[in-house]
């Protein structure tokens, strides 16, 4: 997978974890008077705070830019020596 695809699919899966815990927010217990509404950034942190497909896009992302890495060693010049003494 690629770099954009793989941000994309962490995009959605962010978009979708907000919109189950909102929706189970408004569903579940009345929330209390002095309790603030939560915001965007609230909502995106809790979110990403260990969701296991967050951890797995993250994982597989760092596992791509290695691959990116490692087909761009190819390009760099290569120095090998060898020595060798025989009687």
């Amino acid at each position: 997978m690629d770099t954009k695809r793989i941000s994309h699919l962490m995009a959605v899966v962010v978009a979708a974890f907000f919109a189950g815990a909102c929706g189970r927010a408004r569903g579940g217990e009345v929330a209390a008077e002095a309790e603030a509404p939560l915001t965007l950034e609230a909502c995106l942190r809790l979110a990403e705070a260990g969701h296991p497909a967050i951890e797995s896009a993250r994982a597989a992302i760092a596992a791509a830019e290695g691959g990116v890495t490692e087909a761009a060693a190819s390009w760099w010049p290569r120095l090998d020596a060898q020595a060798g003494y025989h009687r």
